[in-house]
């Protein structure tokens, strides 16, 4: 922990081998984040000064008879200590100020890791989600994090990667791959002055090396074109378009920062073909002057020679570079007339692709489907393509809880058995006034429990809205748990439930896993509730509304209740509609 810790606080009124030896270690390896406490010493002990090693640097005195009248100015200091930026380690004042400071995150457990590359196998953007949420109490959170904001990101789930990166920053505001990560999610979010803080973050950090400088200009010039697209993409006029496209002093700045990136390193074959494109579109807008067809011509020559070295490589290692091969095929559109040849070289590199692969190729396709540029071989390239999957997703996600039917011989009742048509006529009211908003693209999260869950899945099947299943655990112990004691007839409905719809299970063997037992007042239920809730965020953090039925108490129906789901989706803002048990 001397080596990973936020704050470490190092008390030098005694000279206490130990302590000295610790606070070295800590100053050896951290530029900052070490606060230090003296306690004022009698005049018999006046000899025991602050060591020389460490005499210069602040420490906070205090009087050991009464320590309590430092408390505000303890907190201060250590609020400091945490936020700023001034160095307190007098190794590192006296290195250079590039000094590279090492990194040091504990590996995460096995069977952590293991979660993450099940979840991450699957695409279970919710189960990423939470594992993330949960690993932050941890002393190997950091590498932990790491681990799951790749995953995340890889999974298109944008806003949840936002979360997990923007925690890491906090830790540490210069590092690379966090900083590449946020340039690369707030650009899929459409948030351009984020994305370019931390790109700048990267080129004002002086240990930067020149491979992270070129994959941040790039960054910047993806940032640029976006910012030019944008200008003229809204027209509907081919003609508006193309003279706005043209005139746009964007343009010549994307094309200006992909350059930069490709002579900061030639081998980086992703600014080379982005550049070599911006080339195409500026040559093809403006007549193809001579000089911009010479223009073309270089850096055509640069980037088949970075994309075949890259090919060779890989095949040197029997490895296949996907995005070498996909920038192959961008070559061949930009540069060959054949459109047989176009349309065989794409269907052969997205065989098999991912649909973020296939979006980011279509993205950079789209430019010239907008501008009119290159239709003969742009048909071929978009049949190769096929549709985007991005319209299938849904506007709308409902996320449901409520409370069981009371059991027979309940002293005070919540939800009785003779209120259960109020309240599928209310959640289906619920129901279909979502779907009215969406448009019909909704669908529906909740668990299985007698009462509140089924009536909702019954509501949702009724209005031809798909939902899905969420189990704590598997269905024969979740229906002795949450089902069997409302009587025979809501097990029946249960088992026709799990029947025809897609269902999921958190706890396959009804136990938390083995490195989160150690994390008190947590159980499955709890995590149960958080997993669904992660589960709707991270189609989208707008996207989720709550449907709750609630008796309106904070307390009593123990933890991952009602009461639980609700207040912790207040705190992520998402859209809450409670029918009230007591109003029904």
């Amino acid at each position: 922990l001397l080596l990973t810790a936020d704050l470490v606080v190092a008390d030098i009124t005694i000279h206490n081998a130990n302590v000295f030896y610790e606070l070295g270690i800590r100053h050896a390896r951290r530029r900052r984040g070490t606060f230090l406490l003296r306690g004022t010493l009698p005049p018999s002990e006046a000899r025991r000064d602050v060591p020389f090693d460490i005499a210069g640097y602040r420490y906070l005195a205090y009087e050991p008879a009464s320590p309590g009248a430092t408390v505000a100015a303890l907190v201060d200091g250590l609020r400091a200590t945490i936020t700023g930026e001034r160095d307190d380690s007098p190794i590192y004042t006296l290195l250079a100020n590039d000094q590279e400071e090492p990194s040091e995150e504990l590996p995460p457990p096995s069977t952590f890791k293991d979660d993450v590359e099940i979840a991450s196998t699957s695409r279970d953007a919710g189960m990423l989600a939470l594992l993330a949420e949960e690993a932050q109490t941890f002393a190997w959170a950091r590498a932990a994090l790491r681990q799951v904001g790749r995953s995340l990101y890889k999974a298109a789930a944008y806003e949840s990667a936002r979360d997990v990166w923007r925690k890491l920053l906090e830790a540490r505001p210069d590092d690379f791959e966090t900083n590449k990560h946020l340039g690369n999610i707030y650009h899929r979010l459409g948030d351009i002055a984020e994305s370019t803080q931390a790109i700048e973050r990267i080129l004002e950090n002086r240990s930067s090396t020149w491979s992270d400088r070129a994959e941040a200009l790039a960054q910047q010039g993806r940032n640029a074109k976006e910012l030019w697209r944008r200008e003229w993409a809204g027209s509907a006029d081919l003609a508006p378009r193309r003279e706005v496209a043209l005139q746009s002093p964007g343009l010549a700045e994307a094309l200006d920062h992909y350059r930069s990136a490709l002579k900061e390193d030639l081998n980086d074959y992703y600014p080379g073909i982005n550049a070599l494109a911006l080339q195409v579109i500026t040559g093809e807008l403006s007549g193809e002057a001579a000089g911009q067809i010479q223009a073309q011509v270089e850096l055509t020559t640069l980037v088949r020679a970075a994309v075949e070295r890259a090919r060779e490589r890989a095949a040197r290692e029997k490895k296949v570079d996907r995005w070498a091969e996909a920038s192959f095929a961008d070559l061949t559109f930009l540069t060959s007339d054949d459109a047989a040849v176009v349309e065989k070289e794409y269907r052969r590199v997205l065989y098999r692709s991912s649909e973020l692969d296939r979006e980011t190729v279509r993205h950079q396709l789209e430019l010239f489907s907008l501008l009119g540029l290159r239709e003969k071989v742009l048909g071929a390239a978009l049949r190769a393509l096929g549709p985007s999957a991005s319209a299938e997703g849904y506007e709308r996600v409902l996320l449901f809880t409520g409370h069981r039917l009371d059991a027979p011989g309940r002293p005070e009742p919540r939800f009785p058995a003779a209120k259960e048509p109020a309240a599928l006529a209310q959640i289906k009211a619920r129901v279909e006034s979502e779907l009215q908003k969406a448009k019909g693209r909704v669908i529906g999260i909740a668990g299985a429990a007698s009462g509140g869950d089924i009536l909702f899945h019954e509501a949702c099947q009724e209005l031809g809205v798909p939902s899905l299943v969420y189990l704590a655990l598997p269905a024969s112990q979740y229906v002795v748990h949450s089902v069997q004691d409302a009587g025979p007839g809501w097990v029946e409905r249960f088992n026709a439930l799990i029947k025809t719809h897609p269902s999921r299970v958190l706890c396959p063997n009804g136990a938390l896993p083995a490195w989160l037992q150690t994390r008190k007042s947590y159980g499955i239920w709890k995590r149960s509730n958080r997993w669904m809730l992660r589960s709707a965020l991270a189609s989208g953090y707008e996207k989720v509304t709550l449907v709750a039925l609630w008796d309106g108490k904070d307390q009593g129906d123990g933890p991952g209740g009602t009461a639980d789901l609700v207040l912790t989706a207040k705190e992520y803002g998402a859209k809450l509609e409670i029918i009230k048990t007591t109003e029904l």
